[in-house]
């Protein structure tokens, strides 16, 4: 509830920073050192960044944000509690378009197809597969909502010819023959302690534009190699606890929320350089580490969930008898 009030929070400062205007603050960096990056489309188009760093540090948070409140939503029994996190999730993800990430499209699309495996539902993975091709299929092959800049910019993602993912192609090629002779990376702490005249000057200064980019210079293929298993070995532990240990599906669902969540981060970390960003470290890593303790909390929610569920019929049962009673 605290995430969603938060998350809620972000896209209510969103529609402010669009309708109203930006601080004083948000409006100095805009137009000084964000300007190259968020001022895009000859100055028409402004990425949105709401309460975070940068738009790209927003969008993958709201990508992730919203799969795992969808998901929350459509698998918990507390009526209430549904519409919430669901409408929370809408307007996250309205918020998301005003960011102009694109990687957050693919970001929601791998946390969705994460769910689908572990919901164990064919009542949810049947509808949610439609429902993902649909998007995918109104984004990638039709010009719905073309007169929209924010639905342009993210319908781009799909463009192989985009200039903006050739030139960090280009940049990914040229590191790759750099660091082909430096195995652990080129040492964490390094971006300004690199001298000029070192060869390695160069990989200190390129924009890694992704964290595990990031972590494969500092690191090399040692790190990042480790890194990725270290990763793996994560979820999959997660990923485990939900398929086989929890039997309640409200808790299964938070268990698979975070789960998918946790994937959509990551690769929003391979686009951007997101992933040890506030508040991202601490949602993500923090809520896969919940799912750890899920099972020992099983017992006190299935009983929390039963009070909640009957105090929800009692008021269906008071509000039908006044209905009847106002009919006499």
């Amino acid at each position: 509830m605290v995430w969603a009030y938060l998350s809620l929070f972000s896209a209510i400062w969103t529609w402010k920073q669009q309708n109203i205007g930006m601080t004083a603050a948000e409006d100095r960096w805009l137009h000084g050192a964000g300007s190259t990056t968020h001022i895009i489309q000859n100055g028409t188009l402004i990425r949105y960044f709401s309460t975070f760093s940068d738009a790209a540090n927003y969008g993958c948070n709201a990508a992730a944000t919203s799969v795992a409140f969808i998901i929350f939503g459509i698998t918990t029994k507390i009526k209430k509690d549904r519409w919430f996190f669901l409408i929370v999730a809408a307007l996250v993800i309205k918020s998301m378009f005003a960011s102009g990430t694109r990687t957050a499209i693919f970001c929601i699309f791998a946390g969705f197809i994460v769910y689908i495996f572990l919901s164990k539902s064919f009542k949810i993975a049947i509808p949610a597969t439609i429902l993902g091709l649909f998007a995918f299929i109104i984004l990638a092959f039709t010009t719905i909502g073309q007169g929209n800049q924010q639905i342009r910019r993210m319908r781009s993602a799909f463009n192989k010819d985009d200039a903006s993912a050739n030139v960090r192609t280009i940049n990914q090629q040229t590191m790759r023959k750099y660091m082909q002779e430096a195995p652990w990376g080129i040492g964490l702490g390094m971006g300004d302690n690199v001298p000029k005249n070192n060869k390695y000057w160069l990989m200190s200064r390129i924009p890694p534009d992704s964290e595990y980019v990031y972590i494969w210079l500092r690191t090399g293929r040692i790190g990042i190699t480790l890194y990725i298993i270290t990763m793996l070995i994560m979820l999959g532990g997660a990923s485990y606890i939900v398929f086989f240990k929890l039997k309640c599906p409200s808790l299964r669902g938070i268990g698979g929320g975070f789960c998918s969540a946790f994937v959509a981060i990551q690769l929003g970390g391979y686009g951007n350089q997101v992933l040890m960003q506030f508040p991202n470290c601490l949602l993500f890593y923090g809520g896969l580490t919940i799912v750890y303790i899920l099972p020992y909390l099983e017992p006190a929610w299935v009983e929390v969930e039963r009070k909640q569920l009957a105090e929800q019929e009692e008021r269906k049962r008071l509000k039908l008898e006044k209905k009847l009673a106002s009919r006499v």
